[in-house]
């Protein structure tokens, strides 16, 4: 995995915001809301730094990990496909036992903070709402929020 220095990775992380904001305006949603997470992960995972609502996903995880049994039965479930799955994949290694956790605990908080928005809103507000994801895999999707419309789309042709 090639590892950037810090303008490197904003000014990326800049163009693929514009790439995807301009693919949505094409597309009609002149009304969408773009929202990024910036993580700084750290092993053990708890000394990530977070926004508030990354960091309670976190601690959920974390309790997880802990304790299976009593966690909260979607986190449950995500972990022990993420766990397997990320052990099978060299390429999200980079944190080494970490990375599936952190991981996990983004896609929570995310699926948690766009989830209480949609609920928030009037019904016929919700109508053409969607959370859309670009997971290679689709079954990250469950990782975010069952209870709000997703969409996972490629990002073909992406700087």
């Amino acid at each position: 995995m090639t590892e950037f220095d810090l303008p490197t990775r904003a000014a990326t992380f800049a163009a693929i915001e514009r790439f995807v904001a301009d693919r949505l305006a094409r597309a009609g949603f002149a009304d969408h809301v773009l929202s990024t997470v910036d993580v700084a992960a750290a092993d053990p995972i708890g000394a990530a730094d977070a926004p508030r609502d990354v960091m309670e996903a976190i601690k959920c995880v974390e309790t997880a990990v802990s304790d299976l049994g009593s966690a909260d039965p979607s986190i449950s479930r995500n972990l022990l496909w993420i766990t397997g799955f990320y052990a099978r994949q060299a390429s999200l290694q980079k944190l080494g036992a970490a990375q599936p956790l952190i991981d996990l605990a983004i896609r929570t908080s995310i699926g948690r903070r766009v989830g209480d928005v949609y609920r928030r809103m009037s019904l016929p507000a919700r109508h053409g709402f969607v959370l859309l994801t670009s997971e290679l895999n689709g079954r990250f999707v469950q990782c975010y929020d069952d209870g709000m419309p997703i969409a996972n789309i490629a990002l073909a042709g992406r700087p």
